[in-house]
């Protein structure tokens, strides 16, 4: 259960700042603007280069100062992350974690609740909202 919440709340910051403003039916690029440290910037900060990590911790000041009212959801940070490959990271910690969890279902003898389960687990890879 653990690991499904928190691979759960990797896919929803991701979603918030890859999401489809009309599918995820909330303001793109929340976390950012609310100065929120989630798992994909804390990746880039780890592996940017000094430079990139100060103008990215620049940006984000501005971000969250403003609210992100005049930029684009995430005002380019979306574009900074690719480049140090903190989204993708995010997502493969998130798969990491459902295999881990699905390995646990495993182990269980085979069930209504444990297929139930295993359903759930995938559809938190798969969700878009």
């Amino acid at each position: 259960g653990r690991r499904v919440g928190v691979a759960f709340q990797i896919q929803d910051d991701v979603l918030d700042l890859q999401g489809d403003q009309r599918v995820v039916g909330k303001t793109l690029g929340r976390d950012l603007s609310k100065g929120k440290l989630t798992l994909p910037l804390i990746h880039h900060l780890q592996h940017a280069d000094p430079e990139q990590r100060e103008r990215s911790l620049r940006l984000l000041d501005a971000l969250s100062e403003t609210g992100g009212a005049e930029t684009e959801p995430a005002g380019g940070v979306v574009d900074m992350l690719e480049r140090t490959g903190s989204i993708r990271s995010a997502r493969d910690d998130a798969r990491r974690l459902i295999g881990e969890a699905r390995l646990a279902l495993d182990r269980l003898a085979p069930s209504p609740a444990g297929t139930t389960l295993g359903l759930l687990a995938d559809a938190v890879l798969t969700r878009d909202r």
